[in-house]
């Protein structure tokens, strides 16, 4: 069960703004995967982005978010 929470901690990074990144999946061999990350602020989904790293995947998610307020 600790396990378990360690997990959802490590998928699930907040930032002092309230802002959230949540693991959606990860795909593919260890040498090769593709993470998905969605990015919520105050429980909405504001973004979601795919990368070979989820550093790259959470950039995305924000990305999209952004570009998403902005319209």
């Amino acid at each position: 069960n600790s396990r378990r929470q360690e997990q959802v901690n490590n998928d699930q990074a907040e930032s002092r703004f309230g802002v959230t990144y949540t693991l959606l999946s990860e795909e593919g061999p260890p040498h090769n995967k593709t993470f998905s990350i969605c990015v919520n602020h105050d429980g909405l989904r504001l973004g979601e982005g795919t990368g070979k790293t989820k550093k790259e995947a959470e950039q995305q998610a924000a990305k999209d978010a952004l570009e998403k307020l902005a319209r």
